[in-house]
Order: C-alpha cells, then structure tokens, then sequence
C-alpha cells in the first residue's frame, strides 16, 4: 500500500521522477511497494523494498533519510527504484562507514532504474564510493545527486560513480564534491556508457595510490557517449583537471563544456593518451594547469587512435608554466584540429618529444584571435619556430573573424543545431 500518512505532490510540482512513477506503476503486473522511514510504508527501509521487488515493479521511496547502504543484484534487474518526492527530500547516506559504495548495482540491464535521490557519505574500499556498477551492470541512473562520497583505498577509482563494463546510462545527475585516486567525480572502465547533461562539479582525483588524474572523469577503453555535460571547478593533483581519456578508450564528445578546471601536473582541461575521440562542438573555457596544455593534452596516439576536434571554442586557458601553451601535442599519430574558435592568453605549442614524429599537423581554418594572417605562425610554435621539432603544422585557410566557416554560429550538435557564439559562452557555463 502507499504510505498513507504522506502527502502527495502538488499538481502543478509533478516532476520527472513523478511522471516516471506513473509509467512504471502502469506496466501490466507491476506492483508499487511503498518505503517510509516512518512506517507508514510497506517497508522501513529502502533496501527491504528492493528485495521484495521483482522485474517491472516500482519500490517508491518517501521523503527522510536513509542510513544504509543499498545493493541491486541480479534478483532485482527490472526494478524501477525512485523517489516521491525528488532528490532534495529523499536521501540516501552512507555515514562514510567503510567498506561499501552507498549503492551497488550487480548485473542488471537497462530496464533497472535508479531515479531521484540524494546519494551522499559513501566511504569505499572498492571502485565507486557513491555507485558501482559492476558485473556489466547496466542500469538508467537518472537525476540523482550524488554528492560528499570517497573512493580511497590505494588504486581504487571513481569517488562518485565508478563503472566497469556494462552499458549505463547516467543522465541529468548532479556529481559533485567527491574524492578517489583516480575519476574524482566519475570512473568509466570498458563497456559502452552513456553519460548525458550530467553536471560534474568540484571532484578532486588525489590521495596516495592510484595516478591521481581525472578530476572530474576518468575514461580508460570502451566505446563511450559523452554529450551536453558540464563539467567545472574540479581537481587533479596529476593529469587532467576535468577530465582523461585514455589507454584506446573510443569517445564521442559532444558539446559538453569543461571549464574552470585545475591540474598541479598538466592539463586543468582534456588530458588525452592513446585514446580515439570525436570532440565537436565543445566548450573549453578558463581551465588552469601548471605546464603546457593548459586547455588540452593530446599524447601518445598509436596507429589505432584517432582523433578530431571541430567547431569547438577554447578560450581563456591558462598555464602557470612560463610560455605555457593551450593546447599541447606530442608523440605518435597526428590529430586533425580545424574549425574551432582558439582564443587564448598564450600560444598554441606543438612539441615532438620522441619517434616517431606526427605527419603535418592539420590546423587548418581555425580562428586564432588576431586579425593578421602574419601574426597566426606567432602562436604556434612548429618546426619553423623550433629546429628540435619535428612536426609543421598546418595553418592554412586561416580565419579572419571568429564566425568564419560558420562554426560559431552553427555548431552541429548529435541532436539539434545549437547557436555557439561569444555570447552564448556566458550562458554555458557558470
């Protein structure tokens, strides 16, 4: 029965996870067992919800708080856990009590649901310390918060939301304020994970262990879909402030902004290392890293690798290093680079640091911020600049203005056409 003693929302409040209730609840068979802290519910408790629950119910969580850490095994693939009343009102904590994540999902599929919670304190001694996904765990993990959770043991990853393997989909979270050695806000190993308008704010990847990098996400093999995040204010003490890529991972990045990120070793934006991306439409905005690739690394590509960045706007990156470049690229594959707004303090650096050397770097018809075709080879440092370099870039086809080519002011987004425009970089992030 449903909690009796609770009131329900207001009309004019119903919110997606009410609207989801109702779906779920409408499915031939299904039962709804109600959770209320209070006992006014079927049950006291979230995870005596789940285990009476089967594949097409609902277990429908009351507002209070929980003090527990909660497991989705095989047993409850189906299930569409959520809250009544949103993620504000109905939390779930972990009291920072080791060992466990808040929440672990266990070999469920894409039918499992986790909606509209508070996911806070978690203290693990496993990847993830707020949601793991483990055993191909494939759930839709959908406006939570996730917040205040740690990853800490030597080489453990993902302080907010680790997974391995599987194919979640992780849309319209708030991350933030989490803590591991590595994917301060999030850890993605294999599988295929699609992680959608997420917002990753203020998650830190340090500590002893670990490489320490991907304050914000950590991505290591798999194919994976990254589009529409905002991804700001986080910390690496190592590799990549907002965010790392690597070791053949495959990615779509698309129009996601990165910004006001930090790293005390490299990059406070993209650190990526032998990874296949697809970057278009991106926002890479006032990050800060204390060598060159204040904005971005792009390294060690293999034969394997590609990479293309198109129609995106980087500006306003800076490096504590002296001369520290924007953008930064070195050893192996050369990327294709064209189309983007480049609008920084200091130059762009191409710099060749072993064999074997890239091909010609392709830079053509970027806006570089000056209006002087003679001025453009000023900001990049290539083999003309530089007899230890071995690889010419490639800046033909130069812009003139920042909405040449109409990259600016219509970037191709995966689902829309959005306006990108100097103005529009107010609104993006903040």
């Amino acid at each position: 029965m449903m909690g009796c003693g609770k009131l329900l929302l207001a009309a004019g409040a119903l919110s997606a996870t009410a609207i989801a209730i109702t779906v779920w609840a409408g499915q031939a068979g299904a039962t709804t067992f109600s959770v209320d802290g209070d006992g006014l519910g079927d049950f006291v408790t979230v995870q005596e919800g789940i285990d009476a629950a089967s594949a097409g119910d609902t277990v429908l969580v009351f507002p209070g708080t929980y003090h527990e850490h909660i497991m989705l095994s095989c047993a409850a693939d189906g299930v569409a856990l959520v809250s009544q009343a949103g993620p504000e009102l109905t939390i779930v904590t972990g009291d920072s009590v080791p060992p466990y994540p808040v929440v672990r999902c266990q070999s469920v599929g894409g039918s499992t649901l986790i909606e509209g919670f508070t996911f806070r304190a978690g203290l693990s001694y496993f990847p993830g310390g707020g949601i793991q996904c483990e055993y191909s765990a494939s759930p839709r993990i959908v406006g939570n918060i996730i917040e205040d959770c740690q990853a800490m043991s030597s080489g453990n990853y993902g302080g907010g939301i680790a997974v391995q393997g599987g194919s979640p989909v992780i849309e319209g979270n708030l991350i933030r304020r989490n803590r591991a050695m590595d994917g301060g806000g999030l850890y993605l190993f294999g599988g295929d994970t699609t992680l959608r308008s997420n917002r990753v704010e203020g998650n830190r990847a340090e500590g002893f262990g670990g490489t320490q990098s991907g304050g914000g996400i950590f991505v290591v093999d798999g194919t994976h879909l990254l589009e529409r995040n905002l991804i700001v204010g986080n910390h690496a003490q190592a590799l990549g402030g907002a965010m790392i890529l690597e070791a053949e991972a495959t990615v779509t990045l698309h129009a996601n902004t990165l910004a006001e990120n930090t790293s005390e070793l490299s990059t406070g934006g993209l650190f990526v290392r032998n990874a296949s991306v697809d970057g278009r439409g991106n926002v890479i905005a006032n990050n800060c890293g204390s060598a060159e690739g204040a904005a971005m690394v792009i390294t060690a590509l293999s034969s394997r690798s590609t990479c293309t960045f198109e129609d995106n706007i980087i500006f306003g990156n800076s490096s504590t290093a002296q001369n520290g470049a924007a953008v930064l690229i070195s050893r192996g594959r050369s990327p294709s680079f064209r189309l983007n707004v480049l609008e920084n303090p200091t130059v762009f650096e191409v710099r060749v640091s072993e064999s074997p050397s890239p091909d010609t770097l392709d830079f053509r018809a970027n806006w570089w911020g000056v209006t002087d075709s003679s001025s453009v080879e000023g900001r990049v440092w290539d083999c003309c600049d530089d007899p230890g370099i071995g690889a010419c870039v490639d800046f033909a086809d130069w812009c003139s203005d920042p909405s040449c080519n109409g990259q600016v002011t219509s970037v191709e987004q995966p689902e829309a056409v959005m306006e990108t425009s100097w103005g529009r970089i107010k609104n993006l992030y903040r």
